[in-house]
C-alpha cells in the first residue's frame, strides 16, 4: 500500500478521536479514582482515632512513574488523648494505595543525618508542604530544625532520597560550593515547588541567599544543582556572563531535566561590568549543563526569528522571558511565549510569538495574527503562558484565544497540541463552545488560564466551566481529560457525588492539580503512564487524595461500512456493512463487530467479536502497523508483525479473547505492556464459506479496533 494511504488513515484516526466518548454518564472520578486517603480517615500507622482532618488537611500530591504518591497532610484527635499537638499534627505520606500509605517524615521526628536534632521549632512550624518525588520514586522535602547545635543560622534544611534511606540534602548555614567561604543564609524549612527539582538521577536543585565569605550586596544569591554532597554552582548574583555584562538579579524561571541540565532566566546590571547592558537588552535566558556550564539561549532585543526584522522586545523595555512550570524537555529544548517588537509588527495584530529550541536556536511554532488552518476566516489571538506544557517527545499543548469572522465571548477559546518540530500538525483539540461530553446539553466554556497538564502520552487535563443544558449553580465547573486515541472524558464536574469511604458519600468541587516539572519531563501529578494524583476538594470543605487510573486509550476503526474515511481500499463487493462493523457477511447484512471491553491499564482487556456466521471459526489478530488492503470479503487494515493471538469457535456468531478458559492476558499474549503507551491493532477474521457470496474467497474481516497501551 502506498505511503500516502497510510498517512491518509493515520491522519483520519486522529481526526476521528475527539469525537469518541461523547456520551459519558459518570466522571473518571467516579469510575476509575481510588481514594488514597480523606478528611476523617484513619491515619495509617498512629493511634486508632487519629484521623485526617484540620486546617488545610491536604496539600496537592505528586506521583512516580510506577504509582507512588506522596503529600502532605495533616491529622487531629478528637478525644485529645492520643498525643497529637501543634507540633507534630502534620507528616508527609507516601504509598500508592490507601492500604500502602505510610508516614515517610512526621514534625518532631528525629532529622535524617542530624542526631539530636527534631523537625519542628518551638512553637507550631514542622515538616514543610512542597515536597517533591522524582521520576523513579527519590523524595525531596523541607522542615525547620530543632535541638542540639541548632541556632537561628542553621535551623532549616532539605532532606530526602529513596524511601527507607532518607538523608540531609542540604543545610541552612552550609558552605556554599562556588563560592569564598560563603554560606547558605535562606530559610529552607518550606520551599515551593517553583523554585525546586529533584531528577531521576538524584540531582537536585534550588535557590539560596548566601551570608559571610566573600558574600556582599551583588552577589549574594545563586542556584544550585548536583548530587547532595557534591553541589554545583549554576549561577550566582554578580557573575560576569556575555563577555563583560554582570547578573543583577536571580529571575523566576528555574526547570531541571533528566541529564540535569538546568533551565534558568536572569536579569543584567545596567550599571555594572565592562559592557552594562541597557533597559532593552537586560533580559536573559540561560541552560545550564553539569561540567560545561551556561548556554545562552536568547537576550532581550535579539532578533526573532520567523519574523521580518522583528525584536524580542517592547516598546517600554519591559520586556521578561515568558515561559510555564513544565516547559523544559530531555533534549534541552523549552517552550516559551514571547513578545515582539519592530520589523513587521503591529502592535495588538502580531506582537506575540510562540517559539520552540533551545541553545542552538528557536523555531516560530505560531504567531499572533496568524490564519487558525482549521477555522477559515479566524487567527491567532494571544496564548496563555501560564497553561504552556512540554513533554519529552516535543509533543505540546497550550490555550490560545481566537480573534476574527464569527468570533464571540462564547467560542474564542481553544486548546491545541501537536509535535513542536512539526507545526503543521497541530490540532484543536476544544474550542469554547462546543458540546460538554457528559452533561445534558451544556457546553465547555472558560478554560482560558485555568491549569492544564499534558503527559508523555499526549493526554491533557485541563479545567473549565460550563455554560447552559443542565448547568446550575452547584455543577457550573469541572475539568476534563482529553487522550488522543478515545477523546474527552469527563473528569469531574462539581457536584459529583463520590464515595470517599465505605457508605460515605460527598459532592465534589475543585480539582487540584499540579503543573511543575518532575524533573523528567512530566507534571509533578501525571505520569507517563496516564495516571493523575489530585487533591479532590468537597463542598463541605473536606478534601481526599485520589488517583485517577486513565481510561483506555483506544477506538474502532477499518469499518467496512462505506462512510469511514480512515481507509481507502473498499468492500470488495460493494458488501458495505452496518456503520462501525466490518463488510458484510453472507449470514449477516451488517457484518462482523469487533469491540474491547475492560481495562487496558488494569489488563483486563477482552476484545469480542460478533456477527458472524453461527459457528465459524475465527482468529484474534494483532499487529503493530497498519494496513489498508482487501482480505477475503472485507478490509484489513492490521499490519506489520502479526500476532495470531487465538483462534476461536463462535457461539451464536460470537467469541471472546481472553474468555474464561485462557490463562494469559491480551497484553502478556501480544507482547505488550500496559502503560508502555505502545500501540496495536486488532481485527478478527473469520470463516464465510457461502461460496455464491462475494466470490471467490471464503472467509471474512470484522472492523478493527486500536489501543495505546
Amino acid at each position: 500500500m502506498s505511503n500516502k494511504h497510510l498517512r491518509t488513515l493515520a491522519t483520519a484516526l486522529a481526526a476521528t478521536a475527539g469525537l469518541a466518548s461523547l456520551a459519558n454518564a459518570q466522571s473518571l472520578l467516579q469510575t476509575n479514582g481510588r481514594v488514597i486517603a480523606t478528611n476523617d480517615g484513619q491515619v495509617p500507622g498512629l493511634a486508632a482515632g487519629i484521623v485526617f482532618g484540620g486546617t488545610s488537611t491536604f496539600d496537592i500530591p505528586c506521583i512516580t512513574e510506577s504509582g507512588d504518591v506522596l503529600f502532605r497532610g495533616r491529622f487531629t484527635d478528637p478525644t485529645g488523648l492520643l498525643g497529637v499537638t501543634p507540633l507534630n499534627d502534620r507528616a508527609i505520606f507516601v504509598g500508592s494505595t490507601a492500604g500502602s500509605l505510610a508516614i515517610l517524615a512526621r514534625g518532631s521526628d528525629a532529622a535524617p543525618g542530624l542526631p539530636g536534632v527534631t523537625m519542628n521549632t518551638g512553637t507550631t512550624t514542622q515538616v514543610g508542604g512542597s515536597p517533591r518525588f522524582s521520576a523513579d520514586g527519590d523524595t525531596f522535602w523541607c522542615a525547620p530544625l530543632s535541638g542540639a547545635g541548632v541556632t537561628t543560622a542553621n535551623d532549616t534544611a532539605i532532606f530526602g532520597g529513596p524511601v527507607g534511606s532518607l538523608a540531609l540534602f542540604v543545610r541552612e548555614g552550609d558552605a556554599a560550593p562556588g563560592t569564598v567561604g560563603a554560606t547558605f543564609s535562606s530559610s529552607l524549612s518550606n520551599l515551593s515547588h517553583q523554585p525546586t527539582g529533584i531528577n531521576s538521577a538524584g540531582r537536585i536543585l534550588f535557590q539560596s541567599s548566601t551570608l559571610g565569605g566573600d558574600t556582599a550586596t551583588s552577589n549574594n544569591a545563586g542556584w544550585w544543582t548536583g548530587a547532595p554532597g557534591a553541589l554545583e554552582l549554576v549561577q550566582r548574583k554578580g557573575d560576569t556572563v556575555l563577555g563583560g555584562a554582570v547578573v543583577s538579579a536571580l529571575g523566576f524561571i528555574s526547570q531541571m531535566n533528566e541529564s540535569g541540565q538546568v533551565l534558568h532566566d536572569e536579569s543584567l546590571s545596567t550599571t555594572l561590568g565592562t559592557t552594562p547592558a541597557t533597559t532593552a537588552n537586560d533580559k536573559t535566558l540561560f541552560v545550564y549543563t553539569p561540567g560545561v556550564g551556561n548556554a545562552l539561549v536568547l537576550r532581550e532585543g535579539d532578533s526573532a526569528p520567523g519574523t521580518a526584522s522583528a525584536l524580542f522586545a517592547n516598546s517600554s523595555s519591559s520586556w521578561s522571558v515568558s515561559t510555564a512550570a513544565n516547559t523544559f524537555n530531555a533534549s534541552g529544548n523549552t517552550l516559551l511565549n514571547l513578545e515582539l517588537f519592530s520589523g513587521d509588527v503591529l502592535s495588538g495584530v502580531n506582537d506575540r510569538g510562540l517559539y520552540y529550541g533551545g541553545t542552538s536556536g528557536l523555531t516560530l511554532i505560531l504567531r499572533k495574527g496568524d490564519n487558525v488552518p482549521s477555522l477559515p476566516g479566524v487567527t491567532y489571538g494571544n496564548v496563555n503562558t501560564s497553561s504552556m506544557c512540554l513533554v519529552n517527545s516535543g509533543r505540546i499543548a497550550f490555550q490560545c484565544a481566537l480573534a476574527g469572522g464569527g468570533i464571540t465571548t462564547a467560542n474564542d477559546g481553544v486548546i491545541m497540541t501537536g509535535d513542536a518540530n512539526n507545526p503543521s500538525s497541530l490540532q484543536i483539540i476544544v474550542r469554547e463552545g462546543d458540546p460538554a461530553p457528559g452533561t445534558v446539553g451544556a457546553t465547555i466554556s472558560g478554560f482560558l488560564a485555568q491549569s492544564m497538564q499534558l503527559s508523555p502520552r499526549g493526554q491533557i487535563v485541563f479545567l473549565c466551566d460550563f455554560a447552559g443544558g443542565d448547568t446550575g449553580a452547584s455543577n457550573f465547573a469541572g475539568a476534563y481529560l482529553w487522550d488522543p486515541q478515545s477523546g474527552l472524558h469527563l473528569l469531574n464536574r462539581y457536584n459529583d457525588s463520590l464515595e470517599v469511604r465505605p457508605g460515605v458519600f460527598k459532592s465534589t468541587t475543585s480539582t487540584g492539580t499540579l503543573q511543575f516539572n518532575n524533573g523528567n519531563g512530566s507534571p509533578l501529578n501525571f505520569n507517563s503512564k496516564g495516571q493523575l494524583v489530585t487533591r479532590q476538594n468537597f463542598s463541605d470543605g473536606s478534601a481526599a487524595i485520589i488517583v485517577v487510573d486513565p481510561p483506555n486509550s483506544s477506538m474502532s476503526f477499518c469499518a467496512g461500512d462505506g462512510i469511514a474515511t480512515d481507509h481507502t481500499t473498499p468492500c470488495p463487493c460493494g458488501n458495505n456493512g452496518a456503520a462501525g462493523n466490518g463488510c458484510a457477511n453472507s449470514t449477516n447484512v451488517n457484518g462482523a463487530n469487533c469491540a474491547l471491553t475492560g481495562s487496558t491499564f488494569l489488563d483486563t482487556a477482552t476484545l469480542s467479536a460478533s456477527g458472524m456466521p453461527a459457528t465459524s471459526s475465527c482468529i484474534y489478530l494483532q499487529g503493530d502497523a497498519l494496513d489498508d488492503t482487501t482480505f477475503g470479503d472485507g478490509v484489513r487494515c492490521t499490519g506489520g508483525s502479526l500476532i495470531r493471538l487465538r483462534t476461536r469457535i463462535n457461539v451464536a456468531g460470537a467469541s471472546t479473547f481472553p474468555d474464561s478458559t485462557d490463562t494469559i492476558t491480551l497484553s502478556a499474549r501480544g507482547g505488550v505492556t500496559p502503560g508502555s503507551g505502545d500501540r496495536r491493532y486488532y481485527q478478527v477474521y473469520y470463516r464465510n464459506a457461502a461460496g455464491l457470496f462475494c466470490p471467490p474467497e471464503t472467509f471474512n474481516v470484522s472492523n478493527g479496533v486500536v489501543i495505546d497501551w
